[in-house]
Order: C-alpha cells, then sequence, then structure tokens
C-alpha cells in the first residue's frame, strides 16, 4: 500500500491567494485582507485534515469465483468497499489497473455512509489467453474542493489464467 500526494493546480491558486492577501494585509493594513487570509488558512487546514481522513477506515476486496477460465468466456468478478470508519465518504473512485483486457471494474462512488459497505458487479468477456493479475487497484479520493488527492495502491492478491 502506498499514499501518493501530488501539489494540484487548485492548490498552486489557493496558497497564491493566500500569499496575496498577506502581502497585502502587510502593505495597507486593512481588516477585509486578515479575514481573507483566515478564509484562506481554514479553507488549507481544514481541507488538509479531510484528505487525511479520506482513506481511514476504508477497505476494499476483489471476490471472483474462478481462478481459471476459457477464451470466450464471460469472467465475473465482485468488489466490496467497506467503510469502517464512522465518518462517511463524499466519493471515492476504484480504478483498475489489471492488465485483463476490457476490464471496466473502475468505478466512482458517492456517498458512502459511516460502517457501510458498498457491492458492485463486473462481467469481462475474455478475449485473449494468458495469466493475467488481478490488480493492482488503486483506491482514490480527496478533499471536495481538490486540493489534497490521496490514493492508495493495493497489490495484486490472485491471478486469472484463461486458456484456449
Amino acid at each position: 500500500m502506498r499514499d501518493n500526494r501530488r501539489v494540484t493546480a487548485s492548490l498552486r491558486v489557493v496558497l497564491g491567494l493566500l500569499g496575496l492577501s498577506v502581502l497585502a494585509l502587510v502593505v495597507t493594513g486593512a481588516p477585509i485582507y486578515s479575514r481573507l487570509s483566515y478564509l484562506w488558512g481554514f479553507l488549507l487546514a481544514g481541507n488538509w485534515i479531510w484528505a487525511t481522513l479520506a482513506l481511514r477506515g476504508v477497505k476494499v476486496q476483489r471476490m471472483t469465483r474462478a481462478r481459471r477460465a476459457q477464451v470466450g468466456q464471460v469472467f465475473q468478478e465482485q468488489f466490496e468497499i467497506q467503510n469502517d470508519s464512522r465518518l462517511p465518504r463524499l466519493w471515492l473512485e476504484v480504478r483498475d489497473r489489471s492488465a485483463l483486457p476490457n476490464s471496466r471494474a473502475s468505478r466512482v462512488l458517492a456517498m458512502i455512509k459511516g460502517r457501510q459497505r458498498r457491492l458492485y458487479s463486473v462481467r469481462t468477456r475474455l478475449v485473449r489467453r494468458g495469466v493475467f493479475p488481478l490488480g493492482p487497484t488503486v483506491l482514490a479520493s480527496g478533499d471536495p474542493f481538490g486540493l489534497f488527492p490521496v490514493s492508495r495502491t493495493l497489490l495484486p492478491g490472485d491471478s486469472l489464467l484463461v486458456y484456449p
């Protein structure tokens, strides 16, 4: 599992606005600039806390019925997303990074309440033979303004053997 953080364009804008507000406060001393500085500071702090907690307590489980199939068959797998926290998750993105051709397992899930789980099924028609790892799976989320995106990579646990 890995936690990725990167600097986004919206974060640069908010930091720039904070810097301009502080600079204008120092130059003019007008109270509006102190209020704006507080606004940008609280926005940054609140969104950073939100993003830090965004994936805490969230688990993803990828389940399949069979580990072997034939070309032409439909491979079915089920994803279970469990929110063990009491806090709701406004949105979670599940990105499937497996090499399985035509796999459409990626989803965006909205409003997962605290202590709730979500299930969804994916069907993939198998078109090529080989051994395909079922993963990695990336779980992504962040704050509502997109200032601090966070993601966690779950390594593949199983693989699928597709034979002719």
